[in-house]
């Protein structure tokens, strides 16, 4: 079979339809002239007008249900894409309030009589930049940040210091990433001195006999006495005169957004 002859054959349905709706329309168009102008042939061709008028308003009735359906369909899709809208909104202001409530927060502490700071945002964290730096949304041109500034997370978590300042960012140098830092560990303040991992971890190496506890608190006295960390893992072997103790920073210090820089 051709594709000409194909196509022929499908089309044949479309004859009969047209010849109806011919006849339908014929037949309308008849029994309005006859019940205008000859009423007596009108009672005679009634039955078929009856017939075509049912007919005729069959078919609007059929194309009706397919316009209501394709109105709904639309609406639907209208109501979809508002829910979507309003689903988006209620997100981003969820985040707003959280973030808003965060940064009053900072601000208030910012506000003491007793500490003066400045709030800065977090551009860059150290997943970003391998070497341990974080930049700042603020400088010399719009705050009296200077480099030895210390930078502290919630008033408590000590970050690190101030490297250098520009016009509008400043970076800071992670205290995770010295290779010496002293501190203080536990109740009884057991000096020692700490290896900066990197990411907020640390390592102490004290010997065997020292006291340290799972969660005991390590400060750093040269920085103000800050909060560096809480104990986390203590290693110990029995030929080795020396323990070995890890402990990291009390948050994610990749998902901080705002701190507070001290001046020192």
């Amino acid at each position: 079979m051709t594709f000409y002859s194909y196509r022929k054959k499908s089309r044949n349905w479309q004859k009969p339809v047209i010849v109806l709706v011919v006849i339908l329309g014929l037949l309308l168009i008849g029994n309005f002239l006859a019940q205008k102008f000859f009423p007596a042939a009108a009672s005679v061709a009634s039955p078929f007008g009856k017939v075509a008028d049912e007919a005729g308003s069959g078919w609007l009735n059929f194309f009706a249900f397919f316009r209501a359906k394709e109105d709904l369909l639309r609406e639907n899709e209208k109501l979809a894409r508002e829910n979507f809208d309003l689903k988006l909104a209620l997100v981003n202001r969820r985040g707003l309030e959280k973030e808003n409530r965060e940064l009053k927060r900072l601000l208030d502490l910012s506000n003491q009589e007793s500490k003066k700071s400045i709030v800065a945002k977090v551009l860059l964290t150290p997943n970003v930049i391998a070497s341990g730096v974080v930049t700042l949304d603020v400088g010399r041109k719009n705050s009296e940040i200077k480099p030895g500034d210390l930078v502290v997370y919630n008033d408590k978590v000590l970050l690190g210091r101030v490297l250098e300042v520009r016009d509008y960012h400043t970076k800071v140098g992670l205290v995770s990433t010295n290779k010496a830092i002293s501190v203080l560990i536990g109740k009884e303040n057991l000096p020692a001195e700490a290896t900066g991992l990197g990411g907020g971890n640390f390592s102490i190496t004290l010997p065997k006999g020292a006291e340290v506890v799972k969660g005991d608190v390590v400060i750093a006295p040269e920085y103000g006495g800050y909060l560096l960390g809480l104990v986390d893992v203590i290693k110990k072997t029995n030929a080795d005169p020396f323990q070995t103790i890890l402990f990291n920073a009390p948050i994610n210090i990749f998902q901080i957004k705002w701190v507070e820089v001290y001046a020192v």
